[in-house]
């Protein structure tokens, strides 16, 4: 079995050795035992893939990065593990997830739970709860999603089924684990989840308010009538328990941002192109 097993890495160049060590100590011996013969290591991010922006340069953003790295592998892979690279997932959960995915062969993809610390803030977890439960409603997904943004996750790679069924990703930034959700809820593929416990640790990210809707766009271009039906989804969110437990957790800025700033924003982003 070939694994590819990308760190995306940006803006987190000094986490490498932590990497590298727990890679040699650890998460090599433990890939090999459950069965992988070959395993490429990446780290996207390090490739300086650069885009002009303003006369200025920037890294390419992650999804763009992770599908540069998938598309360069010398031979192509049966399985991908992404972890981000930024140390915040504890590496060991590279092995469960691993293990998980070849338990059962029918499993396509398996993606982590954060359990506990969720390592965002709570305004923009609520945002992400919000976005899983649009593309839920929008493919009238039945069952439950815990999660479906944390940065750990893996698949089966290429076709999946005589029909010529594969998890085609096309996302360019933070979208892409939404990309995969929407892959497998739309194309009926069968998923899992296992719980992460992540360590209680300051937040930092180079995620931005703008971002989301980056992320939402991204959706609606690929889930063409989703657009029209989000002031539905976000009434019907907000009756959940789920959004009354989150958002009774939350400071009073957090819900202050929710309400006139992420609604006003959401409300400007449905309006827009009509």
């Amino acid at each position: 079995m070939r694994i590819a097993l990308l760190f995306p890495i940006r803006n987190y160049e000094k986490k490498i050795p932590d990497i590298t060590l727990e890679l040699s100590n650890k998460i090599h011996k433990d890939l090999t035992i459950l069965g992988a013969n070959h395993i490429d290591v990446r780290f996207p991010g390090l490739d300086y893939s650069y885009v002009a922006t303003n006369q200025s340069k920037e890294i390419s953003p992650k999804g763009r990065m992770i599908l540069d790295a998938l598309n360069n592998m010398p031979q192509p892979p049966n399985f991908v593990i992404i972890c981000d690279g930024s140390g915040k997932i504890p590496y060991s959960y590279i092995s469960e997830i691993f293990q998980e995915l070849i338990s059962d062969s029918n499993l396509s993809c398996v993606m982590a739970h954060r359990i506990k610390h969720k390592a965002i803030d709570s305004f923009r977890y609520l945002i992400e709860r919000f976005e899983v439960f649009s593309l839920m409603r929008y493919h009238n997904y039945p069952n439950k999603i815990p999660d479906g943004q944390c940065g750990l996750w893996a698949f089966r790679y290429g076709k999946l089924d005589s029909n010529g069924k594969e998890i085609s990703l096309t996302s360019e930034g933070y979208e892409i684990e939404l990309d995969l959700l929407d892959e497998v809820i739309n194309k009926k593929l069968n998923f899992s989840f296992i719980e992460v416990d992540l360590p209680v640790q300051p937040i930092t990210t180079s995620y931005t308010y703008e971002d989301n809707f980056e992320k939402l766009k991204f959706l609606c271009s690929k889930c063409n009538k989703l657009k029209d039906c989000l002031t539905e989804y976000l009434i019907e969110f907000e009756s959940t328990n789920e959004f009354k437990g989150i958002i009774k957790n939350m400071d009073e800025n957090e819900v202050k941002m929710w309400e006139n700033k992420y609604k006003v924003g959401l409300n400007n982003f449905i309006k827009s192109s009509e």
